[in-house]
């Protein structure tokens, strides 16, 4: 069993394992598992170690599952409507909401183009 005072640092796949607030290790997640574990042994036998790994692993995929959930929950409004584009929009300043739309009609005016280029037959209006 993994000790409570066992907890990580993730800074994108890399994690930084510590004990007590020091450093004692490091290591990738790679989603589900820990690997390439280098540093001091968490555990007195080798499946203590790994036992230690296997359950810090699964604290962390929980914690992601948890963060994901209240980004995903915060991103909604009460009737369900997903307003962080508006949230991002109304982040940016006028000038920056204006190269977005030219961004963005330049995008439509290229793929309209290429599909005429093709041959495709596009709608006048469309």
């Amino acid at each position: 069993m993994t000790s409570p005072d066992l907890t990580a640092i993730v800074e994108g796949s890399a994690v930084r394992v510590l004990r007590s607030g020091a450093a004692v290790g490091s290591c990738r997640f790679s989603g589900e598992h820990l690997v390439d574990y280098q540093g001091e042994p968490l555990g007195p036998t080798e499946s203590a170690h790994e036992t230690a790994l296997s359950l810090l692993a699964e604290r962390l995929l929980a914690d992601a599952r948890a963060e994901l959930a209240a980004m995903n929950e915060a991103a909604h409004d009460e009737q369900g409507v997903d307003v962080s584009l508006i949230r991002w929009m109304l982040s940016l300043t006028p000038l920056e909401r204006l190269r977005q739309l030219e961004a963005q009609s330049r995008f439509v005016f290229m793929g309209r183009a290429a599909l005429r280029s093709s041959g495709v037959a596009v709608p006048e209006g469309a």
